[in-house]
């Protein structure tokens, strides 16, 4: 159960998570997704942000190395994870999926939306980057989906 200084948190109106769920384990991230429904007032919202997965393998299969531009930089000064005599396009998708072993769950917009209406949530659906609850920078909205649920009762 989730609480707060010792006291059960619930009637909670929204609860927004970026890039978090693909630090868990599956078991793990389905057993906090139900807890998060489950201290959600009725007609609140859970929100998810996610690296976009789908779109990378994508990118990779056309050689789209544009998709890519913005992590280049970042991925050439890792040299003590890739050396630099091995570097390839495969790593800026390595780098989507695993992000240096720190990942341990991959989820696309599919995948979420399933988890989603598993832990108990409604009205489900893909949404876009809002202002208002994502975090506004060019690096996560250029490589995040966005899924939300809503609580019926």
């Amino acid at each position: 159960k989730l609480d707060l200084f010792g006291e059960p948190i619930q009637n909670v109106s929204y609860i927004i998570s970026s890039h978090f769920w693909e630090h868990l384990s599956p078991p793990d991230g389905m057993k906090l997704l139900r807890e998060c429904c489950n201290v959600l007032a009725p007609g609140g919202k859970f929100r998810m942000g996610l690296p976009k997965t789908r779109e990378a393998f994508k990118a990779y299969l056309d050689g789209d190395l544009e998709y890519f531009a913005m992590i280049v930089p970042w991925v050439a000064s890792k040299k003590d994870y890739y050396e630099p005599a091995t570097s390839s396009m495969i790593d800026l998708v390595d780098i989507s999926v695993h992000q240096f072993g720190e990942h341990m769950h991959v989820i696309d917009q599919d995948k979420a939306c399933r988890m989603l209406e598993a832990a108990g949530f409604s009205d489900v659906h893909q949404d876009v980057f809002n202002p208002l609850y994502d975090l506004d920078n060019p690096l996560r909205k250029h490589f995040t989906f966005y899924v939300e649920g809503t609580k019926l009762s």
